[in-house]
């Protein structure tokens, strides 16, 4: 395939669009449009951008692909999106599957000799990867979520926390049968049961903020993604709801440290939230 053909390709993905507003995609593309004199230059850039996350194309090209909030997913979260869209996204992976197998000299022929040779996976199956991640998307989930699992609320959008508390359960002595309902409520909700909304009191050090941490860090493999709402962000919390209805994950939203003077209009709207309305949770 020739230098322009991959780039009407990559300029032609519908479902996973996405894929070309982040890196190494957008410094690929780069490459691809850029002409003769500043390709060298380019093809630089794209390598660059590639092995700050590791020397395999077939593999980066792969994890993108694995993680991508695609369109397929928005509509059906994971689940069947129709046999145009279903269509669409196989022969995208059809062409993202060549690109990833392709080596340096395949995609650009001629490419200066003194420019290293990325790695690849001549056998890899983003079919296979992809229908075997879609199948697990409820404990592995999509996008940020799918790299991710604390998450704050800046400025009404979500934002991950990227070095959340490392706490873990077993560094928590004692309370352990106060534990065992939280943790059983949370179970009860990775399950698809019937599940509480929580109210943790107590004494200052006494590891309820602690609890839901691990909590949040114990249950990530399965599906877990923990919230932090602060008591001034109580309002947004309906239209976060709206946008987490169709992901596959469960989420717990964490209001630490909850208290109210007697004229505290967040109470109302607290009260509001949990007493629901006309839309289902």
């Amino acid at each position: 395939m020739l230098r322009n053909e991959w780039l009407a390709h990559l300029d032609g993905l519908v479902v996973f669009r996405g894929l070309l507003a982040a890196e190494p995609l957008c410094a690929l593309r780069a490459a691809l449009a850029a002409d003769d004199a500043a390709l060298t230059g380019a093809v630089a850039a794209f390598e660059a951008a590639l092995f700050a996350r590791g020397t395999n194309w077939t593999d980066a090209l792969l994890e993108a692909v694995l993680e991508d909030e695609n369109l397929c997913l928005k509509v059906a979260a994971g689940q069947d999106a129709g046999p145009v869209l279903e269509k669409a996204m196989d022969d995208e992976l059809d062409f993202l599957q060549a690109l990833g197998r392709a080596p340096l000299d395949e995609v650009f022929p001629g490419a200066a000799a003194f420019l290293p040779r990325w790695q690849v996976t001549p056998d890899a199956d983003y079919h296979a990867a992809y229908a075997a991640r879609r199948a697990a998307m409820g404990q592995k989930g999509y996008g940020m979520f799918a790299r991710h699992h604390v998450f704050a609320l800046e400025e009404g959008r979500l934002v991950p926390v990227r070095y959340p508390d490392p706490q873990r359960l077993s560094e928590l002595p004692g309370y352990e049968q106060e534990r065992e309902k939280v943790i059983a409520n949370t179970r009860a909700l990775l399950e698809g049961r019937p599940a509480n909304n929580v109210l943790l009191y107590g004494d200052a050090g006494t590891g309820k903020s602690s609890t839901v941490k691990a909590i949040a860090n114990e249950f990530a493999p399965d599906g877990l993604r923990l919230i932090e709402v602060k008591k001034n962000q109580l309002y947004q919390i309906p239209a976060l709801m709206d946008e987490l209805a169709k992901n596959p994950l469960k989420f717990i939203l964490f209001i630490d440290d909850l208290s109210f003077a007697s004229n505290d209009d967040n109470f109302a709207a607290l009260k509001a939230i949990l007493e629901g309305g006309v839309g289902g949770r």
